[in-house]
């Protein structure tokens, strides 16, 4: 086993959007300094099973003056690399799994060391909001990343029109929807939403599939997957995790100084006895 990497001090996290992101009227730097939470801070991720308790014990573990903002109006990446240095800090950098070798079948314990994880930073000589040439039409349009809270946002929003019209497709709408959210003229006039849901929806099928496939090579952020080497077989596989309410809940070794003993319900306790 590696040997842990621990700390309980603040640290200040550099962020993958490195800032570049954020209205500069939120305040949002290239770096977040982060504290190690407590167990005060920890009762609301465990009263919660969804994303709402990340978000409490990462905003009570924000060291640093943030009257602007909330956490919720970081990016997804930005949140990603801050739960992770968060966990590191407070209960160590060292994840132990037991996985199932998909090649051999058998268990795989394995210790993932959070510090060694890669992240992706958002390049500071491209311009942002990304500037696209739609491959088919030629139109220039600005794309830029959802903040949480736009997100949450749009999921309210389709939550709305579903139950107010029956026929309403939540699923398929969803990519519309966001997408519409995400894009905008380059020309500067101004990009209202149901300006740029209707250019979405109008756009060729070649045009659309670009913007996925662009959308999907937006790669910022700690990489959260890692190469392990099964130790009965050898192959080597792709492990990929999530930053979930279980990602803060430490494991131990069991504790030595129980002596609990296991004897038969049906004997007479002797051969516990002698084992004290």
């Amino acid at each position: 086993m590696e040997k842990e990497q621990f700390s309980t001090h603040s640290e200040t996290v550099k962020l993958p959007s490195k800032g570049l992101v954020y209205n500069p009227s939120l305040g949002i730097g290239d770096s977040i300094m982060i504290k190690p939470f407590s167990n005060k801070d920890m009762k609301g991720l465990y009263a919660s099973a969804d994303e709402s308790g990340l978000e409490v014990l990462l905003e009570n573990s924000i060291n640093q003056p943030h009257p602007n903002w909330n956490v919720d109006d970081l990016i997804q990446a930005d949140r990603d690399m801050l739960l992770l240095r968060l966990r590191s800090i407070t209960l160590g950098s060292l994840m132990s799994y037991e996985l199932v070798c998909s090649a051999c079948g058998d268990s795989v314990n394995y210790d993932l060391n959070l510090d060694s994880l890669s992240v992706n930073y958002l390049s500071s000589e491209k311009p942002y909001p990304f500037h696209i040439t739609l491959p088919g039409c030629k139109k220039e349009i600005l794309y830029r990343i959802l903040s949480y809270k736009e997100i949450k946002g749009l999921e309210k929003l389709l939550e709305e029109k579903a139950k107010k019209f029956p026929k309403f497709k939540k699923k398929a709408e969803r990519v519309f929807y966001n997408f519409a959210k995400r894009i905008a003229f380059a020309d500067g006039s101004p990009s209202y939403f149901q300006t740029m849901y209707d250019f979405y929806s109008d756009l060729s099928a070649y045009d659309a599939s670009y913007l996925i496939y662009f959308d999907q090579h937006i790669n910022i952020g700690p990489v959260l997957k890692t190469e392990f080497t099964c130790s009965h077989c050898g192959s080597k596989q792709l492990f990929e995790f999530t930053l979930g309410a279980s990602f803060f809940r430490p494991k131990f070794d069991e504790p030595e100084s129980l002596g609990i003993t296991t004897a038969s319900p049906f004997s007479n306790n002797d051969e516990a006895d002698d084992d004290q």
